[in-house]
């Protein structure tokens, strides 16, 4: 499912980006700078059609934005 999103993702223009699972939830991160477009109505309904229908029960953008590393926070 991970590999999926992301990869629609690049298709769509995001190429720094990284999709978190969170049991049923997506996380999205992309550079802050990618965020209003991602965030934009027209993108930001294709995105969450496409992450429903690979499977994931809620679609999130993460507001601080792609940190390598992130999931090590949880650690």
């Amino acid at each position: 499912m991970i590999d999926r999103a992301e990869q629609f993702l690049i298709e769509h223009g995001f190429f720094e980006e990284r999709v978190r699972l969170h049991g049923n939830i997506a996380r999205i991160e992309v550079p802050p700078k990618d965020i209003p477009r991602l965030a934009s109505e027209k993108i930001r309904n294709v995105v969450y059609k496409e992450l429903k229908e690979i499977g994931f029960m809620f679609v999130t953008l993460d507001l601080k934005g792609y940190k390598m590393g992130s999931m090590n926070a949880t650690l």
